[in-house]
Parts: C-alpha cells; sequence; structure tokens
C-alpha cells in the first residue's frame, strides 16, 4: 500500500512539473521549461516517454541547445508510433535547419574557409528531406511543404556563398590551389548520429533519395497534397448528400 502511494504521488508531482514546463514555454522561458523536462526525462530513464522526450527536444531546440535537442529526439522517435513519427520528422528538420544556419554564420566569418558552406548546405538537404517525409505522412503538411521550399532556396542561396567565398579566396591569393572537399565531420557533444530506418517503422512516409532533393520533390509532394484534399471534398461532398437522402421530417 505504501509503494502504491509512492507512485501515485510521483504521477502526480510528474504531472505538476509538466504542466509548469508547458506554462514555462508557453511564456516563452524556453531555458527554464527545457531544464524541467529534462530533469523529468532524466527521472524517467529509460521509461521516459515518448511525447516527454519530444516536448523536451522541442524545449530544447528553442532554448537553442541543439545537441540535447537531438539527443531528446532521438529518444522520442525509438518510442514513436502513428502520427508521432511525423511529428518527429517535422521536428527533425526544424532542428537540421537550426544547425545549417549556425553553420552558415560561422562559414561566414572572415577568417573560415569557403567549404565550411558545405557543411551547411549538408544539414540544409537534410532537413528538406526530413520536412517532405513529415508533409507525405501528413505532419503540419501545408507548413513542411512550405519549409521544404524554403530549405531549397536556401542550399542554393548558401552554394552560391561558397562560389563568391571561393572567388574572393583565390582574389586574395591567386595560387590558391581549390580546395578539396573536406570528410564529415562528427557532431556535437551528446548529439546522436541518425538512427538507423527498421522494418518496424512501418508507419513512415517513403525514404526519398539525394537525387530528389530538387524542385521535382516539391512538385510530387504538392501534387500528393492536391491529390488528398480534393480526395478529402469528394468524400464531405458524398458524406452530405448520404444525409440529406436519409433525412426525415418528424
Amino acid at each position: 500500500m505504501r509503494t502504491a502511494a509512492i507512485f501515485l504521488l510521483a504521477l502526480v508531482s510528474s504531472a505538476a512539473d509538466r504542466g509548469e514546463a508547458s506554462r514555462a514555454f508557453i511564456a516563452g522561458r524556453f531555458e527554464e521549461a527545457r531544464a524541467t523536462l529534462a530533469s523529468l526525462a532524466a527521472a524517467s530513464g529509460s521509461d521516459a516517454d515518448a511525447e516527454l522526450c519530444f516536448d523536451w527536444a522541442l524545449a530544447a531546440l528553442r532554448a537553442r541547445a541543439l545537441g540535447e535537442a537531438e539527443a531528446a529526439l532521438a529518444r522520442a522517435e525509438r518510442d514513436a508510433r502513428g502520427g508521432a513519427i511525423a511529428r518527429c520528422e517535422f521536428l527533425r528538420g526544424n532542428l537540421l535547419h537550426a544547425r545549417a544556419e549556425r553553420n552558415a554564420q560561422l562559414a561566414a566569418r572572415p577568417e573560415a574557409e569557403p567549404f565550411a558552406y558545405d557543411l551547411a548546405v549538408r544539414d540544409m538537404e537534410r532537413a528538406h528531406v526530413a520536412w517532405v517525409r513529415a508533409a507525405l505522412a501528413g505532419a503540419e503538411a501545408p507548413a513542411a511543404t512550405r519549409n521544404a521550399e524554403r530549405a531549397l532556396r536556401r542550399i542554393r542561396e548558401l552554394e552560391e556563398a561558397r562560389r563568391r567565398a571561393e572567388e574572393e579566396r583565390r582574389r586574395r591569393d591567386p595560387q590558391t590551389a581549390p580546395e578539396p572537399r573536406p570528410a564529415p565531420v562528427e557532431e556535437d557533444e551528446g548529439a546522436p548520429r541518425e538512427t538507423p530506418r527498421t522494418e518496424e517503422s512501418s508507419d513512415e512516409a517513403p525514404e526519398l533519395d539525394r537525387g530528389e532533393l530538387d524542385a521535382a520533390a516539391v512538385a510530387k509532394l504538392r501534387a500528393l497534397l492536391e491529390e488528398r484534399e480534393r480526395r478529402k471534398l469528394a468524400d464531405r461532398e458524398k458524406a452530405r448528400k448520404a444525409n440529406a437522402a436519409g433525412a426525415q421530417d418528424w
């Protein structure tokens, strides 16, 4: 009996803490929300549920703790099912976009080498893929589609910035040989590598290869969303007619 009472007390305390974290997040106190949710996840250990880890990842992202956000998202993805998988894809796109923009800022520094832009392009491409997956799976489809389109434009901007940086470097030092592409670098400390897809993740959207990272991918996505919308409207009209036919005056 004592054990059950302690367990119930822990549940009540956890719910109160999560409520406080939610209020802090809504108020814009993202660091406070992040710290509270991180503490709850640590206390729960391996039993931390996917929703808690997702909220923790979201708060960490808004607090600009990108490595922690990716670690939390990896835990949320581990137990995500159904629509939660698509929500995780959408958030992964946001995380990769934030990482890409941070790398772009570093690449824009005067002392940076032009190839530093490659890291920003790489993460922006990954963000594009994640948002396309999210849209195909139905998670915030209009927003995910817009984000995917913006990511494509941003990739072109970053590639152009790299070209200008290379031209400026050659102008300053005409004898400079073309730079080799850098080897992949390690992620932030505490940030997990991308988890492999398994057969158990049958609810996921189709895999997209890098060859589809162009306007054609977005065009396919838009066509799919338009077809879904047409079907939705047709189903609503069919249901409306069925209700009308079955209506009776009493």
